[in-house]
């Protein structure tokens, strides 16, 4: 690899195992993005070290321009195509994964259940692209929303930023709700039902795990209270049809369908990454019957590629010599659709020199800036959330510091009364979540995580987009 040839940047923070990571990360493969969009130069490249992402500087840049450039020549049109594009094809991997492992997997051969992980692997893969395809729209939508909003009183914005349809988390908050109103002997079997339904949530790039009972029985709500936000879910509902139809008056055709193209990417913002989630969750139940066959623990597997558990399975032989190295520190690139992993110390530091990347810079500093998502001012302790294992650290009334939120937080937002993150926009997770709970919330910060440690007293000014670690 030649480093004097590409220039590698600093991009999204992500806490991926192995082997999502030789998945997903295909959404930036040329390749692959191609499959829907016709991107003439450029070849995709991706790396990820601890919680970092190093992109093709170009490569993102190449696949904004062109859906703006169409955009711009075709109009709204083109956007739409897309999106459908992207349910769609998220619809079909979730209906391909459940028809698969719905099946007794315990009677599959060998040779089925290679055969299975390999095509769940590959259909996912052909859907990562859209990790990055409406990503790389997000600050261009943006600009089209707020001009919009110049036009607009204040009582819209929160409508416009909202997701056009319910998201998978947000259905799953309202079914926590339903069940809260059921009598004792009916709510066993409802949590077994919605288990089953929304269990894949908490399971993100193969960490975490299906809640039991007893843990989404603690996420019951008094029926009182339950009542009460099943009836503001209805209100909000009824309110946000009027204002629609209040926008249909005001704005201009296309200002107003512009609006609605928005408010459908917001709601892709989730449904992409859930899709390519809850096949991996689906991906996990096949990987645990090969755990079984290797007569190893199934969390093992994470650090390897599919192509090496394919490998290790088929020679029915485990290595433990890579693992044991991968713990201690592992880079992995895929470039040019081509997967390296670099295991060890000396083999990683090594390469990260070669291909000339950026470096954390230690920062300190007791006040941080961000945008504000949702206002309020509140104090708290911090707990630093990276990814689904640190969940269980948040304790009612802290504060969330995360890298971003995904629909797997959504445990630990419930308990949090606030919530930092470094990345993130106006539409993003944290954003919307925020102003469905009503919890002050900053987004943007950059270095949140970086420069605020578990245990820290903190302000969130979130009226100021100020956060201060007081302690």
């Amino acid at each position: 690899m030649k480093s004097s040839k590409t220039k590698w940047v600093r991009t999204v923070e992500r806490h991926y195992s192995i082997l999502a990571f030789s998945i997903n990360g295909f959404a930036l493969s040329t390749n692959y993005i191609n499959r829907f969009l016709k991107i003439k130069n450029g070849k995709g490249g991706i790396i990820h070290l601890s919680t970092t992402n190093y992109w093709k500087e170009e490569q993102i840049k190449l696949v904004g321009q062109y859906q703006i450039d169409k955009h711009k020549k075709i109009g709204n049109q083109y956007l739409w195509e897309m999106a459908k594009l992207c349910e769609d094809e998220g619809n079909k991997l979730i209906d391909y994964c459940q028809n698969k492992v719905e099946s007794n997997i315990k009677e599959l051969s060998n040779e089925e259940l290679t055969k299975d992980i390999k095509e769940i692997v590959q259909k996912s893969r052909d859907y990562a692209p859209f990790i990055i395809i409406p990503l790389s729209l997000e600050t261009y939508l943006e600009e089209k929303l707020q001009v919009i909003k110049d036009k607009l009183s204040p009582k819209f914005f929160e409508y416009l930023e909202t997701p056009k349809k319910m998201n998978e988390s947000q259905k799953e908050a309202k079914k926590i709700l339903k069940i809260s109103l059921l009598s004792e002997d009916q709510t066993e079997k409802a949590i077994e039902e919605y288990i089953k339904e929304f269990g894949w949530i908490q399971v993100k790039n193969f960490f975490g795990k299906f809640p039991t009972i007893a843990e989404v029985n603690s996420r019951l709500k008094d029926k009182k209270e339950a009542e009460d936000k099943l009836e503001e879910l209805k209100l909000t509902r009824k309110n946000n049809l009027k204002l629609k139809e209040e926008l249909k008056e005001i704005l201009s055709e296309e200002d107003f369908d512009t609006t609605e193209l928005i408010k459908e990417y917001i709601y892709l913002r989730t449904f992409r990454t859930d899709n390519l989630n809850r096949a991996q969750s689906y991906l996990k139940k096949l990987l645990v019957e090969v755990a079984l066959k290797l007569k190893i623990d199934v969390e093992k597997l994470f650090y390897f590629s599919a192509e090496e558990i394919i490998e290790m399975f088929t020679e029915k032989k485990f290595r433990t010599d890579l693992l044991e190295e991968r713990k201690i520190k592992c880079m992995i690139t895929i470039i040019d659709d081509q997967i390296t992993i670099f295991s060890g110390e000396k083999e990683v530091n090594k390469e990260f020199e070669q291909l000339e990347l950026s470096i954390d810079e230690k920062i300190d500093v007791k006040e941080l800036k961000g945008k504000s998502a949702y206002p309020g001012i509140v104090k708290g302790i911090a707990k630093v959330v990276i990814d689904v294992r640190d969940l269980d650290k948040i304790q009612k009334g802290n504060i969330m510091v995360a890298l971003m939120t995904f629909p797997s937080f959504i445990v630990g937002m419930e308990k949090a009364i606030a919530f930092v993150t470094d990345q993130g926009g106006l539409l993003s997770h944290a954003s919307i979540v925020a102003r469905e709970m009503k919890k002050p919330c900053i987004i943007g910060t950059k270095v949140a995580t970086k420069v605020i440690k578990d245990g820290d007293l903190i302000e969130v000014n979130a009226d100021k987009g100020i956060v201060k670690i007081l302690n």
